[in-house]
């Protein structure tokens, strides 16, 4: 009888740790999910911490490259071109529509430039890009006409902020 009464309560004793042991193994189990779907929303956190540090880094370099000038964008741009002597290849100079954002403004022009040697396109880019005005390029398609294989030509938007 001593016996059978150990086995029974071997048997219900190794049934109990059996039951704790898969109780057990389900809630690690579910814990190394919770943990690999915490690791992946730090990591997706971090990875918007560094793109949101890449835009404050990007606004802070158009707030100091801020227009600052009283003439209207259009004007001060006219006004680059003629200090860098480009302004006989100019064909348009086009302001798009004004966006507001906040309390800033952002200013679009669009340019088109034909008749370009490589040293007046470089000019034109650089002074553009590194002016006082604090003129930024938005976008740039450059390419040799067709008429003239050795002249180039330039179609920008260029953008100015002007803080209010």
């Amino acid at each position: 009888m001593k016996y059978k009464h150990r086995l029974v309560m071997l048997s219900i004793i190794s049934v109990i740790i059996f039951l704790i042991d898969i109780y057990l193994f389900f809630k690690i189990k579910e814990t190394l999910k919770e943990t690999k779907r915490i690791n992946s929303k730090i990591e997706e956190m971090i990875l918007l911490g560094e793109e949101t540090l890449k835009v404050k880094n990007t606004l802070q370099l158009y707030y100091q490259k801020a227009y600052i000038k009283k003439e209207p964008p259009v004007v001060a741009l006219e006004n680059l071109f003629n200090r860098i002597n480009v302004k006989d290849n100019l064909r348009t100079i086009k302001p798009l529509p004004t966006k507001t954002v906040g309390k800033n403004k952002i200013y679009t022009i669009e340019i088109k430039f034909y008749g370009l040697n490589l040293n007046k396109l470089i000019k034109i880019l650089y002074e553009i890009e590194y002016s006082k005005e604090g003129f930024i390029i938005k976008k740039a398609r450059i390419g040799k006409e067709f008429s003239s294989p050795h002249n180039l030509f330039l179609f920008a938007e260029v953008f100015a902020l002007k803080k209010s």
